[in-house]
This record gives C-alpha cells, sequence and structure tokens, in this order.
C-alpha cells in the first residue's frame, strides 16, 4: 500500500506519539545534563573544558525552561478553546509568576551577595 499524501496522517501526529516523543527526549536531556554536570566537576579538567561544559549546561536548561513555557503556553490557549477560562488564568498567572521569578533570580543573588559582605564582612574568595 503506498502512502497517500492527501491523508492527514502524512502530517498530523497523534497526541500519544507526540508525548512519548517528547518523554523520550526529556530523558535524554536528562541524562545528558548529568554527564555534563560529571564533566563540569571533574578535576582532571582543564578550566577550557569545565567553561564549556558549564555553558553548555546552561544553555540546555534555557531550551528546556523555553519549551517548558511554550507547553504552558499552548495549555493556556487549549484551556482559551474549551471555554475554561478561569483555569487558562490561573494557569497563565502562575506562568508570568516563573517567568518573574527567572528574572529577578540575578537580582536576588547580587543583593544577597552585597546584604551578606555588609553583614559578616568582605570574605576573601580563594
Amino acid at each position: 500500500m503506498t502512502d497517500d499524501i492527501r491523508t492527514p496522517e502524512r502530517y498530523f501526529q497523534s497526541k500519544e506519539d507526540v508525548e512519548s516523543k517528547l518523554l523520550s527526549l526529556q530523558d535524554k536531556l536528562g541524562i545528558l545534563l548529568t554527564k555534563l554536570e560529571k564533566m563540569k566537576d571533574n578535576p582532571r579538567n582543564t578550566k577550557a573544558a569545565e567553561e564549556i561544559a558549564s555553558k553548555s549546561a546552561e544553555r540546555l536548561l534555557k531550551q528546556a525552561n523555553q519549551q517548558e513555557h511554550r507547553d504552558i503556553a499552548s495549555g493556556v490557549i487549549e484551556l482559551l478553546a474549551e471555554g475554561r477560562v478561569d483555569d487558562a488564568y490561573d494557569l497563565t498567572y502562575a506562568l508570568l509568576n516563573c517567568k518573574i521569578h527567572e528574572k529577578l533570580i540575578p537580582y536576588l543573588e547580587r543583593d544577597g551577595k552585597e546584604i551578606e559582605e555588609q553583614v559578616f564582612g568582605a570574605t576573601e574568595m580563594a
């Protein structure tokens, strides 16, 4: 039997297939992040190798966060299409809180270090 290009099955995948591929990809991402963390913490690595591993891990985490945010946004759209406005509002509120928290982390770390220096005095970094 030949594959007819006019059938929707040719262009659209079932939701189960997409979810299983996404879970597989998430598992592979977790394994890769674990390997990068081990590589980053290996004392035999050069400074350059540690920096590459660190930057790669940061980039992968950023990509995973972006994908998670896209998934949540598509969930909001689906909820709105189903007419569940209150659930869509709650999900949007949670997504925005998450994004705000991510944007504030560098500032909180910086201010936390500043407060620590003021309270405990300057500490020497070896």
